[in-house]
């Protein structure tokens, strides 16, 4: 879907030209920055329950600032590490007042927070190593292509369940429900991610 708007988006903007080298960069940037991040936590959320994804999810800035450390030099200031150490004490506080509360049930498997933690590695690589890609090109042209490659990886994994999938039980309602989805999540999120990107510091 989102691999589809923004082709069509780019029809009506000036062209950019890729050279091969960037091309592969892209390849690369959205198998780490789409594919992986999407597919590990689709595949997570059905084995963890949802305090567990929140607590896995804020150590993402922890991995960002590690890899744009040690990709693009990004220094790591006091402010920066108290900060990521003030939002994690307060989410573990978060998780213990909520699993130790009467009647808590932990349903988390092992799987389930290794692909969370997948989901934050991976998007974290994205964030903290491909900084200079995302500055040379504009947002369409950098997600049309991002977007594609990740589509042409996901399809080996999605055409079993496409070939099943029974077009006519889905009501106008769930149609319209999908369409918001695709719109407003991958294509309007990352048609604003890049260009926040560009303006501030991986971290």
């Amino acid at each position: 879907g989102p691999a589809a708007l923004f082709w069509l988006l780019s029809l009506f903007l000036p062209r950019e030209k890729v050279p091969g080298r960037d091309l592969l960069r892209m390849v690369l940037a959205g198998f780490v920055g789409l594919f992986l991040p999407q597919a590990s936590f689709l595949l997570a959320i059905g084995m963890a329950t949802p305090i567990d994804t929140a607590v896995l999810g804020s150590l993402t800035p922890v991995y960002t600032m590690l890899f744009a450390f040690a990709f693009l030099g990004e220094p790591i200031t006091f402010k920066k590490a108290g900060g990521v150490a003030m939002s994690l004490a307060g989410v573990l506080l978060l998780i213990y007042n909520s699993t130790h509360a009467p009647g808590a049930v932990d349903r988390t498997q092992p799987l389930g927070v290794l692909l969370l933690l997948v989901n934050g590695v991976s998007f974290a690589a994205y964030l903290g190593t491909f900084r200079p890609l995302i500055s040379r090109y504009s947002v369409v042209t950098l997600m049309k292509w991002m977007f594609v490659f990740a589509t042409l990886v996901a399809l080996p994994f999605s055409v079993p369940g496409l070939a099943q999938l029974d077009l006519a039980a889905i009501t106008p309602k769930v149609g319209w429900e999908i369409a918001y989805v695709v719109f407003f999540a991958p294509f309007g999120g990352f048609f604003l991610i890049p260009g926040g990107e560009k303006e501030t510091r991986p971290t």
